[in-house]
Parts: structure tokens; C-alpha cells; sequence
């Protein structure tokens, strides 16, 4: 509220009541929570990759294909637009065989 004050002594804005400040500093409170939980969804989508690319990378099927991080996009590509879990597992391998095949060694 104190930089909202100060900016209104700036701008010598002098009808600034308390019931603006609170309303002011209410807006000001509801944005950073809505970018917090924009940053969140956005840093556990991140884990999620990285973990379906550890788990892919682990994997024995892995070790079959060229590019292994292609592959592992292309899979992950089907999996996040899906209500499933974000985990990979080998039986998403055969599920897109067609898809990857090209990348076999």
C-alpha cells in the first residue's frame, strides 16, 4: 500500500481515499497470486518433462533409437494433452511404434 500512497503523492493525486488503496492493493494481491500459480503450472510442467525424459533415457527400449530426445519429444508430445499421467512407460513406445520407427538404430 505504501508504494500505491507514494505514487499518488507523485502524481499528486489527492482524492485517493483509503477505500481506493484497498481496492488498489486487493487488484495488486489477486495478480500476483494468479502469476504465482501461472508460474507454478509452468515450473511442474518442466519437472514433469524432465522426469518423463529421465524415466524414457532409463529405459531399455530406449537404447534402440538415434535420437533419443526426439523420441522422447514425440512421446511426450501425446502424453501432456492428455488427462493420463505425466509418466512415461514402455507401452507408450509400442503405442506410437509408427510414429518413432524412424528412429530406430
Amino acid at each position: 500500500m505504501a508504494i500505491i500512497k507514494r505514487r499518488a503523492e507523485t502524481t499528486h493525486d489527492n482524492q485517493l481515499t483509503v477505500g481506493d488503496l484497498l481496492k488498489l492493493y486487493t487488484d495488486m494481491v489477486a495478480q500476483n497470486t494468479q502469476n504465482q500459480v501461472r508460474r507454478q503450472t509452468h515450473e511442474e510442467s518442466t519437472y514433469q518433462w524432465n522426469n518423463f525424459v529421465k524415466d524414457f533415457y532409463a529405459s531399455r527400449v530406449s537404447a534402440q533409437y538415434t535420437n533419443k530426445l526426439k523420441v522422447a519429444a514425440i512421446l511426450w508430445h501425446h502424453v501432456k494433452n492428455t488427462p493420463q499421467s505425466k509418466i512415461y512407460h514402455d507401452n507408450l513406445v509400442s503405442k506410437y511404434a509408427e510414429e518413432i520407427n524412424y528412429f530406430k538404430k
